[in-house]
Parts: C-alpha cells; structure tokens; sequence
C-alpha cells in the first residue's frame, strides 16, 4: 500500500452472521453482503429496487446464469453501473463501469452480493472487526473493472474480475 492510503469502515448488522451492511444509494437502503465466494457482484431483488438505487444503471441487454442461490442456476441480467460507490465519513471506495448479474432472488437475505473477485485484482485489503465492521484499505482514487467471461459467455457466475487503477492526483 502507497503513502496515500484510505480506509473506509462500514458498520456491520450486529444480528447477522454473515458480513452485511447498509448504505444509503439515491435515498435507497441498500443491504449489501461481502461475500468470500462469489465470483461475480449479483443484485438479488429485481429491476425496480435496482433502479431506484442506482438510477444510472444500463442494461446492457445481455442474459446471464448466476449459479450458488440454490440447486440450479437462475437465469438473469446484466446491468453496468457507471460509478459504484461504498462511502462512510467521506471516504469514497469508487468503481467504474462495474458490471453486475442482476435478478430477484428476495431469499438470499440482501439486496447485493458484492464479491471478494471485485477486489481480487486491486491493490485493496479487506478485514472484518471483530465481527462489528468491515475495513477496506485500498490507495488508489479509483477502480475499473473489466468481465471476462466464460466461452459462451452466458455464465458470468464464472467470471473473474480484472481491475485496473489510476493513482491519487498530489
């Protein structure tokens, strides 16, 4: 990690088991879960709330499988939002252009699965608190990712996620 190095700290639910917390998107509570395993971010409740949250959002007209919320994988879409943010005290964790798997899975308990391979490529380093909150220490101003899917290009449940940073200015 450079000398420019931020943290950002987000509040964790104190009666869940797994990693979840809220941030507010466009007057939009917005659970979001950091999930270890998963290979792609997916929005789990539908267009409408998607929408709400991140206005901007395009679909970009493509299916998708998103396989691990059960037996069988889902069909569902993808969504590029221009500017992802997760911000606290104003420190702004920001990704360009990520692209996400979008369906209605309501039973998965929150409303976005942000996966650990969105971070996997950045020089960023996430630590859970104690249970209590979650850390990230990343040093750049901003992020980008690029999908790269599988040969058919429908399984983005096996996408890995490349980033590429640009540093702070001063």
């Amino acid at each position: 990690m450079g000398q420019s190095e931020q943290a950002l700290l987000l509040k964790l639910h104190n009666n869940r088991e797994r990693p979840i917390f809220t941030c507010t998107m466009n007057n939009e509570d917005v659970t979001m879960l950091f999930d270890s395993g998963a290979l792609a971010p997916v929005w789990c409740m539908g267009r409408n709330k998607l929408l709400r949250a991140y206005p901007e959002a395009v679909d970009k007209n493509e299916k998708c499988l998103i396989s691990g919320f059960g037996k069988e994988a889902i069909e569902g879409d993808i969504y590029m939002i221009p500017l992802f943010l997760l911000t606290d005290q104003g420190v702004s964790y920001q990704i360009k252009s990520l692209q996400i798997a979008a369906c209605k899975a309501p039973g998965i308990g929150c409303d976005f699965v942000l996966s650990d391979t969105m971070f996997s490529k950045a020089d960023t380093m996430i630590r859970r608190r104690n249970g209590k909150a979650l850390e990230i220490f990343f040093d750049k101003e901003e992020y980008h990712c690029t999908p790269k899917y599988n040969n058919d290009r429908t399984k983005f449940s096996v996408t890995v996620w490349a980033q590429e940073s640009t540093s702070f200015s001063g």
